[in-house]
């Protein structure tokens, strides 16, 4: 096992920055996930790290070697891709053989065919693959060619065929893409058990953050080439560096509205058009620059609630009620997804079950102010 150490990374095609100055260090045995938008820089990475692309900056680490001028073979890592990449000519378990064997022929033992060593390398091979196989529940499928697998099969089989391997490091870009919503679920979850049985290194690249919060140790957020954050992903949630992480993490994402911070004589006052929300007395020392200024407010739609459905531990007030029309529900079962328009605000709310109003009616959200994240307008950072 390593760990994996990216020191100023840089990427250019041309003109074209993709990846800037990124500084990331994944620890020994975690499993860290990259996450972003297309086109964000984050396969990018994880292919400079395979040594799939070359940097055009920088220095990548596994364990204690610079690994930036060796070649993949050589850097002791297994990768899963999206396309599975399995051969179709081949049976599952020569699939999962294929790099042993490789790895052997690269050794010189593909001459010794009249000589021991030979078979007991094979030997060997067939020890991990079936080794392999019975972790991941494959053993009946051994003897199958990759056209007659599920989707989900075909993913188990390019996970043993890493490994098997016995990497320092795994890479895997987005491996469950190509599944359907239920076996992506389940599919996720076998991954984090494996990791947790193996001890393995990993890093994992998703666009989904959904992905990203279940299954990472740490989840770095990249956008535009640049990391933007890299935190657990409770830390993530509650406390986001910018309004992108805010925005990009959560489900459904993060509401923002452009407010007017105000002093009177009880504090502050956040206002914009019909909608007035008194500032926690515990952020007075934090507005005091921004008096008379525009700030973002931010506020996720579990923190929205519906009066007539109102928690015990908070109270509605005059500081942190919004009257809003209902323009479309969304049944999920365990909550109810709110579309709503507030003025020239738009919001999503997610509320009880018990919230069922008919569509165009008026109805009271109560904020829960404790809960609401400041950032400034023209950065973007977190502010307090």
């Amino acid at each position: 096992m390593a760990k994996v150490l990216l020191e100023n990374i840089n990427k250019s095609y041309d003109e074209t920055h993709i990846v800037k100055d990124v500084n990331l260090e994944i620890h020994d045995k975690e499993f860290l996930v990259l996450v972003g938008p297309s086109g964000c820089g984050k396969s990018t990475c994880l292919r400079m790290i395979a040594g799939l692309e070359e940097i055009s900056g920088g220095t990548i680490k596994i364990g204690e070697r610079v690994v930036n001028d060796l070649s993949p073979k050589d850097r002791d890592i297994a990768m899963v891709f999206q396309s599975y990449a399995l051969y179709p000519h081949m049976t599952v378990f020569d699939n999962m053989a294929f790099g042993l064997r490789l790895k052997n022929r690269r050794r010189g033992l593909a001459r010794l065919v009249y000589r021991n060593e030979i078979k007991q390398a094979e030997a060997a091979i067939r020890e991990k693959v079936l080794s392999a196989a019975e972790m991941l529940d494959i053993q009946h499928l051994l003897n199958r060619k990759p056209k007659q697998l599920s989707g989900g099969q075909r993913q188990r089989v390019a996970l043993g065929r890493a490994i098997v391997r016995q990497p320092q490091v795994f890479l895997m870009d987005e491996p469950l893409s190509n599944l359907d919503a239920k076996m992506r679920v389940q599919t996720r979850a076998e991954i984090i058990k494996l990791h947790r049985r193996l001890g393995i290194t990993t890093i994992y690249v998703t666009h989904d953050q959904v992905e990203a919060m279940t299954m990472g140790d740490r989840i770095a957020v990249m956008n535009d080439g640049i990391l933007q954050q890299c935190d657990t992903p409770l830390n993530l949630y509650h406390h986001p560096r910018n309004r992108f992480v805010a925005g990009f993490i959560g489900s459904p994402g993060m509401n923002f509205l452009e407010v007017h911070v105000i002093a009177n004589d009880n504090g502050f006052l956040f206002k914009s058009d019909d909608i007035e929300l008194e500032a926690p007395a515990s952020r007075a020392k934090v507005l005091l620059p921004y008096a008379g200024k525009v700030l973002l407010l931010g506020i996720r739609p579990q923190d929205i609630y519906d009066r007539a459905h109102l928690p015990n531990a908070l109270q509605a007030n005059d500081g942190n009620i919004i009257r809003a029309r209902c323009e479309v529900t969304e049944q999920m079962g365990d909550a109810t997804h709110l579309f709503l328009q507030a003025g020239k605000h738009s919001l999503v709310t997610a509320v009880t079950p018990q919230s069922q109003p008919l569509p165009e009616e008026m109805m009271e959200l109560v904020f829960d102010m404790k809960k609401v994240h400041l950032f400034d307008m023209e950065s973007g950072d977190v502010i307090g």
